[in-house]
Parts: structure tokens; C-alpha cells; sequence
């Protein structure tokens, strides 16, 4: 899942949400197996869930890769969208009950 903010500098921000897990695509093709398994036990999709990761790319007009942000703290996972603003970078998550801020200032030109 993702999402794309428009910027006023005919760039973008690319949240993406989390990491493809092998397991579950491996899964898709048998959706009543699938279902099933993550019914079963919430621990058992604690195991397949993937890490707790934030990764944004700041993408240009032409679609060029101009900033990769990664985090793998889990303080901030499963990015679904971001608003740069004032040189801050407001990041909305389904997961979380918080919005996220980054100072964009931080980052080394």
C-alpha cells in the first residue's frame, strides 16, 4: 500500500508502507489457506507481519529517486502517507494513534 503527496517543486512523497513477506505472497494464490491461517492466531501473523519499518521516497518529476528516508526503529511503522510542510515532514500511519514529524532541516545536503 502506498500513497503519493504532491509537492509544490513537482516532486513527490512515496510512503511505503511495509516490505513484501514471502510467506503471505507465496499464500495468494490459496486465499481459504491464507484466511485461515491468520484466523487462527494473531501470534502466528506476529511471526509473518515483517519488521516495523518507515521507508519515503522523495521522488522528482521524472520519477528519480531525490531522498530515501528508512527507519527501522518501529517508533513510526507503516507509513501510509506524509505532508512536507516548513521544511517538516508529517507522516500518517494506519497503525499508529499518532502523526509522525521529521525535520527535513536534518537531512545532510
Amino acid at each position: 500500500f502506498f500513497f503519493i503527496a504532491n509537492l509544490s517543486d513537482i516532486s513527490f512523497w512515496l510512503a511505503i508502507d511495509s516490505p513484501r513477506i514471502k510467506l503471505l505472497d507465496a499464500l495468494h494464490p490459496y486465499p481459504i489457506l491464507k484466511d485461515l491461517i491468520l484466523r487462527v492466531s494473531e501470534s502466528v501473523f506476529s511471526l509473518i507481519k515483517g519488521p516495523e519499518i518507515a521507508d519515503l521516497l522523495k521522488l522528482d518529476e521524472n520519477g528519480n529517486i531525490v531522498t530515501h528516508l528508512h527507519d527501522d526503529s518501529g517508533k513510526l511503522s507503516h507509513i501510509t502517507s506524509a505532508l512536507e510542510r516548513d521544511n517538516k515532514l508529517y507522516l500518517g500511519t494506519v497503525v499508529n494513534r499518532y502523526i509522525g514529524e521529521f525535520d527535513l532541516k536534518s537531512l545532510k545536503k
